[in-house]
């Protein structure tokens, strides 16, 4: 079947994954995912649940430290039969064919071959390659839960970062630490807000020093002027605190 003009634009835009939870390069590596993790671990774990299969076969899923492969799988294959067309099923779907090479069918022998080349894509580098060639993402949003957001060596011009405002929003706040990077006295809600505004001048110029430190300034000063930080108005930061 002939791909039409619209098909074939679509496949040939870039996206930008605007929120994401990702890993380092070093926890990727290191202790990345496993094949059945690459493929389950994700939202498709709650069709699988719906479509009966049990916790412990869920859990044991997505257990890296259990050798037997087979015998993962075949605790959720009949719910994976009954829920590999939705949304979340096609996505996995999709990683089976495109990162495992044509595997049009998840089976366990298809599964057991493609541990090979699993273990061949955690090495360093292959975790941008994945994602900006394959998934053919323009760049990623990282939050990682941490208010620090520290520049990503590995790619800085890709693994860019998310202000996280969950601590705020749940009413986590230490005003010394607030203080200590701003210079902002948080005292009530107006003077939050001109942290916040405040943390939006900061951050990017943070990241530049930071990142220039670890890989080439160029390629930190693009980051750097590509991160998205959170909305609020702010307070100007004076030049000697930058």
């Amino acid at each position: 079947m002939t791909a039409t003009d619209l098909e074939q634009h679509i496949r040939a835009t870039p996206l930008i994954d605007t929120h994401e939870h990702m890993n380092t390069e070093t926890e990727y590596v290191e202790n990345g995912p496993d094949v059945l993790q690459s493929l389950f671990q994700n939202y498709v774990q709650d069709d699988l649940a719906s479509a009966g299969a049990a916790p412990e076969a869920i859990k044991r899923l997505h257990d890296a430290g259990d050798p037997d492969i087979a015998g993962r799988f075949r605790g959720i294959e009949d719910a994976w039969q009954k829920c590999r067309l939705t949304g979340y099923g096609e996505a996995v779907r999709l990683i089976a064919r495109q990162v495992y090479g044509g595997m049009d069918e998840i089976t366990v022998k298809g599964i057991e071959a493609a541990a090979e080349r699993n273990r061949l894509l955690r090495r360093p580098g292959e975790r941008l390659r994945l994602l900006k060639d394959v998934a053919n993402l323009d760049h990623i949003q990282t939050d990682n839960f941490s208010w620090a957001c520290l520049p990503d060596p590995s790619g800085p011009d890709f693994f860019l970062f998310d202000i996280n405002w969950f601590g705020f929003c749940n009413g986590h706040i230490n005003p010394a630490e607030l203080h200590g990077e701003t210079d902002v006295e948080v005292r009530d809600l107006e003077t939050l807000r001109g942290h916040c505004g405040a943390v939006q001048q900061v951050r990017p110029v943070r990241h530049r020093r930071e990142s220039a430190a670890r890989v080439r300034p160029d390629a930190a000063m693009a980051g750097a002027q590509r991160c998205r930080c959170g909305a609020g108005a702010g307070k100007t930061v004076s030049g000697g605190r930058r």
